[in-house]
């Protein structure tokens, strides 16, 4: 079967991800809805399906089953959105909006205590301490997901190139600032301090970013 240069398939690449990119807003919340109702859809059947040890199983529970998962999608959207989740693409993550996905996660596990008393429904308690783990990997999973192709399109995309004066701690700042945004994109720093040169260049290797040029005085 022929298939693509490596040149043109990276352009059809490109082109695929600028396209989603470019997708209006509420395209692309929607995406991002439906995506967390098939994780949450998944991670409870799997949850299940795993305690059981049955593919089957878990749709022979009775129609309070049905009614649970439906229930814990309306809440788990709910808490997502009251999270701030639906309103920007996510291009980067803080430890503090990690922690408010995880504790709506948890919410979300914990209220299936509740589905379970309310409809007197069979669910081992292991149930939601599974769903909590398959949650947390396919919500971490798309996130992270949607960031390396943030990136991706980023990278590819043609910028003007500046140097940074100054590697200092305002100077690491305003590079990090400009490679969060599309207008411009930091290559190097020029800075008379050689300890700098050797400290930036080591965690530049690592990111395959800036490097540092040493000016004498």
């Amino acid at each position: 079967m022929p298939t693509l240069p490596n040149s043109l398939q990276n352009r059809v690449e490109r082109s695929k991800v600028a396209y989603f990119f470019s997708l209006p807003r509420p395209a692309k919340q929607a995406i991002m809805l439906f995506a967390d109702v098939a994780a949450v859809s998944l991670a409870y059947y799997l949850a299940y399906m795993l305690r059981l040890r049955s593919f089957t199983e878990p749709f022979l529970v009775g129609a309070y089953w049905w009614l649970t998962l439906l229930g814990l999608i309306a809440l788990s959207v709910m808490l997502f959105a009251a999270a701030g989740q639906y309103k920007t693409i996510v291009h980067y993550m803080s430890g503090s909006a990690v922690n408010r996905v995880l504790a709506c996660i948890l919410a979300s596990s914990l209220s299936l205590y509740v589905f379970r008393w309310a409809f007197t429904l069979h669910m081992p308690r292991s149930v939601p301490i599974l769903y909590f783990v398959f949650m947390s990997l396919f919500y971490g999973g798309m996130r992270l997901m949607v960031h390396n192709l943030y990136v991706f399109e980023k990278r590819n995309k043609v910028s003007p190139h500046v140097i940074i004066y100054g590697a200092g701690r305002c100077g690491t700042e305003l590079a990090a600032a400009l490679q969060t945004s599309n207008r411009y994109f930091p290559v190097a720093f020029i800075d008379d301090d050689t300890a700098k040169q050797t400290m930036l260049d080591a965690s530049a290797a690592r990111r395959n970013s800036c490097v540092t040029f040493t000016m004498p005085m």
